[in-house]
């Protein structure tokens, strides 16, 4: 059996039988996986504390032959703590990592979406601007995917375009913005 190794993030846990669990997750070098792991929930391994939503950790797998891979360890790398301290930051990251599941194919490596998703993860807790950082996540999301239409508002462009956090931080969220991202991320992904 041969084995390799990937940083990511785990989006999604789920459970298969007894103590074993369904991971989903978003890696470095394979994009989104799914990903068996037998005794993942056990006592032994603590109840699945290396398996929280949204830490980061190197995982060691198998691949399978159906799509779904066996993970054989996991190591966490940083287990987000700084993400739960509020329900608005972990509610906020709930739904990047939400957005991540709904727009990636499975086993379709995207080094640079994964870069977006960890920095913005790394943001989310020292944001004063929580609803323009999601939305400037979800336009980049639709740049990434070759969905954003460039002829867009100018206010969804600036969010779109932001080169630094501070830019995004700074950007007054109206309504009108907000419901115009909605709109267009809905538009061109359904």
């Amino acid at each position: 059996m041969q084995t390799k190794t990937t940083e990511g993030i785990i989006l999604k846990t789920g459970f298969l039988k007894n103590s074993d669990l369904l991971l989903e997750v978003f890696t470095l070098d394979y994009g989104l996986m799914r990903l068996a792991y037998k005794g993942g929930n056990s006592y032994k391994r603590k109840r699945g504390g290396t398996t929280l939503t949204l830490t980061r950790a190197e995982i060691v797998f198998a691949e399978g032959k159906t799509g779904l891979s066996r993970c054989i360890e996991i190591s966490p790398v940083n287990f987000n703590l700084d993400l739960r301290n509020s329900y608005r930051v972990i509610q906020a990251a709930g739904l990047l990592a939400h957005l991540i599941r709904r727009t990636q194919m499975e086993n379709k490596p995207a080094p640079s979406l994964y870069a977006l998703f960890l920095a913005y993860l790394k943001r989310l807790p020292q944001s004063q601007n929580l609803e323009a950082l999601v939305a400037s996540f979800r336009l980049k999301l639709l740049r990434h995917e070759g969905l954003f239409n460039p002829n867009s508002p100018p206010a969804l462009i600036t969010l779109a375009a932001s080169q630094k956090f501070s830019e995004i931080e700074g950007f007054t969220m109206t309504k009108e913005i907000s419901d115009g991202v909605q709109f267009l991320f809905s538009r061109e992904l359904s």
